[in-house]
């Protein structure tokens, strides 16, 4: 590629960062849903029929040149059903990572999810900057 200015050469590397940054998030969400999927294959609710509602939870809150970042988003549509809390909203996803609610252990997809995130994103965004074509080591 030729370029006839700097800042020319600028605004084609801040587009491709922000493309590889949106291409990047949702890798993200996927390693998020991932761990949400494993945390429900290792546990059959007895109490509640399972909407996979948890499935939405994750989001991409920013991706562009500056960075990339994802949340698991309340969306407000849970309340809990026993207890002195019940009909209270209660984020579900707090719950099974506390593993203090329907009697089950904690799960780890908090954790899980941002160790796979910050080992495999970075690479995976420095392939994509070089797949269009930014010499970057």
């Amino acid at each position: 590629m030729i370029f006839d200015s700097l800042a020319e050469l600028e605004s084609y590397v801040r587009g491709v960062m922000d493309k590889c940054a949106g291409i990047c998030a949702e890798e993200m969400l996927e390693i998020m849903r991932e761990e949400i999927e494993n945390a429900y294959s290792s546990y059959s609710p007895s109490m509640y029929s399972r909407t996979g509602d948890l499935l939405n939870t994750p989001q991409i809150i920013q991706a562009d040149s500056s960075g990339m970042t994802t949340e698991f988003v309340d969306n407000g549509g849970w309340y809990s059903l026993v207890g002195r809390t019940a009909g209270q909203h209660f984020f579900a996803l707090e719950g099974v990572e506390a593993g203090t609610y329907w009697g089950r252990g904690a799960t780890n997809i908090y954790s899980f999810s941002a160790v796979k995130c910050y080992s495999n994103i970075p690479d995976k965004y420095k392939k994509c900057l070089i797949s269009f074509g930014i010499p970057i080591q």
